[in-house]
């Protein structure tokens, strides 16, 4: 039996008897579960679903869009249960976050991007950070426009963000044979070319919702720093 898919397109968020649920809407304006329910009519889960927003305009508005972005950095057309699942337990945890956690996982997803566009050596003549990486692994520098940085440092904000509150703790490596999909898909959305040069930079990083980040193991406050830059945690 064949997977069942769902259009992003038709698919909505809001409340069943209070809870946070994520509906199919026909072609006849009558709202479905997808099957994250115990209701066991769609006529009863009609009658009880509460209309929040679209998926996707939720999505956007919790800078949460990079869930329904494929490897290829395309917008997906269709999502699975598992695919819904997860992305109802994603909205449920940012919706519950503090205003306090909110602007730490800010902050902290920052830092994490700034951080990784410095160890690909992304114009490293002019860090994000005040950490000498270049000196510390003999960083090659790779050289692109401001536009394109800044597009990368976008994206890789999205997924780390998502990402820190799905899990709590992220690690993201740039390896060979084991380079991680969110790094490369912001550099693939950002056209930013991937090359022998960019390839060798290789580095692991971990990061988790209190605020420690550990730089190939090692925690990123020991790390030499320039003193006229600064990076909150």
């Amino acid at each position: 039996m064949p997977e069942k898919k769902y259009p992003i397109n038709s698919l909505c968020f809001g409340l069943v008897d209070d809870k946070k649920k994520i509906a199919f809407l026909d072609d006849f304006g009558v709202y479905h579960s997808t099957g994250l329910t115990n209701i066991k009519t769609d006529a009863i889960f009609n009658e009880k679903f509460k209309y929040i927003s679209s998926l996707k305009e939720i999505l956007v508005k919790y800078d949460l869009n990079m869930l329904i972005i494929d490897a290829n950095g395309n917008p997906k057309q269709y999502l699975n249960i598992e695919e819904i699942k997860y992305i109802l337990n994603i909205l449920e945890r940012r919706l519950s976050m503090s205003q306090i956690m909110i602007q730490r996982s800010n902050i902290i997803s920052s830092n994490v991007v700034s951080i990784i566009s410095d160890l690909l050596g992304l114009n490293i003549s002019e860090p994000s950070t005040p950490f000498k990486f270049k000196e510390q692994f003999d960083t090659n520098e790779i050289l692109t426009s401001a536009k394109k940085i800044k597009l990368f440092k976008k994206y890789l904000y999205e997924y780390v963000q998502a990402s820190l509150i799905a899990e709590k703790r992220i690690r993201l490596v740039y390896e060979v044979g084991a380079r991680d999909y969110r790094i490369t898909r912001s550099l693939n959305k950002a056209k930013i070319t991937s090359n022998s040069r960019l390839n060798q930079n290789i580095f692991s990083l971990d990061a988790d919702l209190e605020g420690k980040i550990k730089v190939n193991d090692v925690d990123i406050k020991e790390y030499p720093k320039e003193f006229q830059k600064t990076i909150k945690f």
